[in-house]
């Protein structure tokens, strides 16, 4: 005899939904079909592997993109411009400022509108930074670019 995937905690299995024809069930199938097998077994499955994907990939890039190896190179971009070291590190200074106040309200958005939206946001405004520090020509347009970096 093949047990009940559905039972409940307590060990009974739920009441079966009324229908209106012997034999099926409230969607109009019987029980044991293809469509069964499919929710028990494929759907559960397909969502674990689908987790786990986007699990590893947003894992990858936190992993990746906190490795920062473009930081020398972008300071080095800095003095090329014309910047003083102290000048430099208030610019650094701040960003780490600008992270940690926006760190609270930023997750706030995420769970409004979905992290995949905020992700969105967060490269199109790296991307408009990226392209302020290739273009800047004073130190406030830079101080614009280290805001959205």
């Amino acid at each position: 005899m093949r047990g009940n995937p559905w039972r409940g905690v307590c060990g009974r299995a739920p009441p079966p939904p009324q229908s209106s024809l012997p034999g099926e069930d409230a969607h109009g199938q019987r029980p044991g079909t293809a469509r069964d097998r499919a929710l028990r077994v494929g759907y559960v499955r397909h969502v674990a592997i689908g987790a786990e994907r986007v699990l590893f990939r947003f894992s990858l890039y936190g992993f990746l993109k906190n490795q920062r190896y473009f930081e020398p190179f972008l300071m080095l971009a800095f003095v090329e411009k014309g910047l003083s070291f102290l000048q430099i590190g208030v610019l650094f200074a701040f960003r780490e400022v600008c992270v940690n106040l926006f760190e609270i309200p930023s997750g706030a958005v995420a769970d409004l509108y979905g992290r995949r939206r905020a992700m969105v946001v967060s490269f199109a405004a790296y991307i408009v930074s990226l392209a302020t520090f290739a273009m800047s020509t004073n130190v406030a347009w830079l101080f614009a670019a280290m805001f959205t970096y």
